[in-house]
């Protein structure tokens, strides 16, 4: 399972390994700080900003291309509450 935490500024904070390999990143550093925006993935993107106008968890599907084949994740973003996580 892959997991990404992005504040709502856009930047993203943690990356666990599994999210890292499927965007193609060899390192946490690579990813850590910037703006999630910046991975390309448009409909994450936008999931995540319906999500924090909306402050309520959203869910889709997302389908990328690995290795010549089609891969399918369930996305999720959840608004973080206050200073207590999503």
């Amino acid at each position: 399972e892959g997991v990404i935490a992005v504040e709502a500024d856009g930047r993203v904070t943690y990356a666990n390994r599994t999210a890292l390999q499927f965007l193609g990143y060899k390192e946490k550093g690579l990813l850590l700080g910037q703006h999630f925006n910046s991975i390309q993935q448009d409909k994450c993107s936008a999931l995540l900003n319906a999500c924090q106008k909306e402050k309520k968890p959203l869910s889709d599907t997302l389908q990328l291309k690995k290795n010549g084949q089609k891969v399918f994740f369930d996305i999720v973003a959840a608004p973080k509450l206050q200073d207590g996580g999503a």
